[in-house]
């Protein structure tokens, strides 16, 4: 391998380089879509009658109105179970009554027991599938200004937090839709808002962050998250670039002396090999963009040995690599 290959090795790794940035940069397009697709499906997903998630199978006793009028069923015992505060911070409402008037309520639930949510019908929606306890997967994903909401009405009306975001629930679902599906930041900024109750939103969403351009994040995005998570995620970033590079120190085990070989060239190949992938580090490195590197590696060398050696120590270094976890955010102390 001369030197004089350099310059082609540049050009041909920084295309590589450059394919997940855009592969991102389209992933971000596609945000619009979604979010206007799950704004058009939420309303189709609402349930109003909760008569049957009831365990007595009673017919509810209470009215809930959104603010958008729209009206549930449901029960006042199943409501006062999970939240002793919830209908008494809610207001009894004319407007509610007359815009069920036309409405046939069921058994047993009178009208004039109405009681105003300051919320909209899908905010509403969400709340009550976790009062009930029913993680129903029907629930379109809403968006996040709708989930900021949701966990607005979830403290304010002092349900729990943590067991309503837990990894099995619906409202880590729709999280995760949005790290995966469109903008894992925005979830991130808003778990880390909520710190410490959100904490292992803000760690599952970083997972998506890993090709992040750190200079995305505007002041005003800096100061949502503070400063501990803003540090955390930027040693996150860092830690995996620096590991990266670890990875690359060790040299391929060079074989034994041969008349026509002495292995020299194997160690000029991997300090040339090392030389751009330090140059192409980041927290996100692909197998692929190895992989690239290895076969014009692996052919430039003449010696079979040298070849062979060459090889094991590339998918050595996948291994490594792939073998190193996320780094998961540090819990916050118990001042913070």
């Amino acid at each position: 391998m001369e030197l004089s290959d350099i310059a082609d090795w540049q050009a041909f790794v920084a295309s590589l380089v450059e394919q997940p940035r855009i592969a991102e940069a389209e992933k971000n397009n596609s945000m619009f879509d979604f979010v206007e697709a799950a704004k058009a499906n939420g309303k189709s997903n609402i349930r109003r009658d909760w008569t049957t998630s009831s365990d007595s199978k009673s017919p509810p006793d209470l009215l809930l109105s959104s603010n958008d009028s729209i009206i549930f069923h449901v029960h006042r015992s199943v409501v006062l179970a999970k939240s002793a505060n919830m209908l008494g911070m809610a207001s009894s409402s004319r407007s509610s009554r007359e815009s069920i008037a036309k409405e046939t309520p069921p058994n047993g639930t009178s009208n004039s027991q109405v009681r105003q949510l300051p919320y909209t019908s899908r905010v509403v929606n969400v709340l009550l599938h976790i009062v009930y306890n029913d993680g129903c997967d029907r629930v379109a994903t809403t968006s996040m200004a709708e989930i900021s909401s949701v966990i607005r009405a979830l403290k304010e009306y002092g349900i729990p937090l943590k067991p309503s975001t837990s990894s099995n629930s619906m409202l880590f679902r729709m999280l995760s839709e949005h790290c995966q599906k469109s903008d894992p930041l925005q979830v991130y900024i808003f778990a880390a808002s909520h710190a410490p109750d959100l904490q292992h939103i803000a760690v599952y969403a970083s997972r998506f962050l890993l090709s992040l351009d750190f200079c995305r994040i505007t002041d005003e995005m800096a100061t949502s998250i503070g400063a501990i998570y803003l540090l955390r995620l930027y040693t996150l970033l860092t830690g995996r670039t620096r590991e990266f590079k670890r990875l690359l120190i060790p040299p391929p085990q060079p074989h034994e002396p041969l008349p026509q070989c002495d292995a020299k060239i194997l160690r000029e190949a991997w300090t040339l090999v090392t030389t751009f992938l330090v140059w192409a580090a980041a927290p996100d490195v692909k197998d692929a963009t190895i992989d690239k590197l290895k076969a014009p590696a692996v052919n430039k060398l003449q010696c079979k040995q040298c070849k062979a050696h060459l090889e094991r120590r590339f998918n050595s270094l996948k291994q490594s690599w792939s073998s190193v976890q996320v780094l998961k955010l540090l819990v916050p102390r118990a001042d913070h």
